[in-house]
């Protein structure tokens, strides 16, 4: 038997069909809130993910400051207990064409380094931390100074450790190939040649 469906607004409008309007009001809203706060944290959750580098390397390849910071970070670390691989990898691209992954003269150079910095410090460089990371001169994917903080004074981890490091082929690196040690820089004033004391002989790369 078919039932006319009552008018809007009328009294039986209200008593039959809005009963069942509140009723699935009040079941689905909750639930459809639900679900869209669950998308709202996945989402969130993936655009952390591409946001947040899971690597040092992958950080590298951020044209912004942070990849600036990241490169001075690597390149510090690199000296103070990385391989030659770790310090190979952050230098410039044009000095590095001649230069074997492993080669011998980066590890001699490498280990040179960490005496001298035992020598004049009393500490072994691995227990040297690599603190936060200044930067002046910034060039939006291009270039910029980046100087290293450690947990040691300034009398022994110099005034003046700022290096140069370039963006090209898709991630940040040491610019040139005279490599300037990242720790034990001292100057006297910004006008004058900064002067390192652990830099080791023919440090260069060519």
């Amino acid at each position: 038997m078919w039932i006319p469906r009552p008018a809007f607004g009328s009294p039986s409008y209200q008593l039959i069909v809005m009963p069942h309007f509140y009723v699935a009001r009040r079941r689905f809203i909750p639930i459809g809130l639900t679900g869209l706060l669950a998308v709202l944290v996945i989402v969130a959750a993936v655009v952390g993910i591409r946001r947040s580098p899971s690597s040092p390397s992958e950080a590298l390849d951020d044209p912004s400051a942070a990849g600036l910071q990241a490169a001075a970070a690597a390149y510090a670390t690199a000296w103070l207990t990385g391989s030659s691989d770790d310090l190979i990898a952050i230098l410039d691209p044009a000095c590095t064409k001649e230069v074997n992954a492993g080669s011998t003269f980066v590890y001699a150079m490498l280990r040179r380094f960490r005496l001298l910095v035992k020598q004049h410090t009393g500490v072994t460089a691995s227990d040297i931390k690599v603190g936060s990371v200044n930067i002046r001169n910034f060039r939006f994917g291009r270039s910029g100074g980046a100087e290293v903080q450690y947990d040691l004074p300034a009398s022994i981890a110099g005034n003046d450790n700022w290096n140069t490091y370039g963006f090209s082929g898709g991630q940040w690196h040491y610019e040139g190939c005279a490599l300037g040690p990242p720790i034990g820089g001292f100057s006297e004033s910004s006008s004058l040649r900064r002067r390192d004391v652990w830099r080791c002989p023919h440090c260069e790369i060519r």
